[in-house]
């Protein structure tokens, strides 16, 4: 019986350890991918003329970690101007006082980073672990 116990302990143990490097590659296999995110986002949002003149808009992209400690996960979002990336991404409809009388079209410059985002991250851990 304690053979038994002992060998059960020792999976326990040894599933632990794998379950921590995963996680540890995981999170920073993420955390170098949101960051790139955020990098090739500003990179779009400079080259793109008409987003946001200022520079503001390019330059306020960020990365937040977000999730407990076992599921990790990031947000990559603007800490300047939230509410223009919606606006710019899919467009928006132009009003004046008698009504409305055109539409912005919008310039993808989120969506193409969030699909390079998911197959990164997919290959980056299926070579790492």
């Amino acid at each position: 019986m304690s053979v038994r116990m002992d060998f059960s302990e020792q999976c326990r143990i040894i599933f632990e350890e794998v379950g921590e490097k995963v996680e540890r590659v995981a999170e920073s296999e993420m955390n170098a991918i949101a960051k790139e995110t955020a990098q090739r986002i500003k990179t779009e949002a400079r080259i793109k003329k008409g987003l946001h003149d200022t520079g503001e808009y390019a330059s306020g992209w960020a990365v937040r970690k977000r999730g407990g400690k076992k599921i990790p996960g990031f947000t990559v979002y603007n800490r300047t101007k939230p509410g223009l990336t919606m606006l710019l991404e899919f467009g928006h409809v132009i009003r004046n006082a008698q009504g409305v009388y055109g539409r912005v079209m919008g310039i993808p410059h989120i969506q193409p980073a969030e699909k390079w985002a998911e197959q990164m991250i997919l290959r980056r851990l299926n070579q790492k672990l």
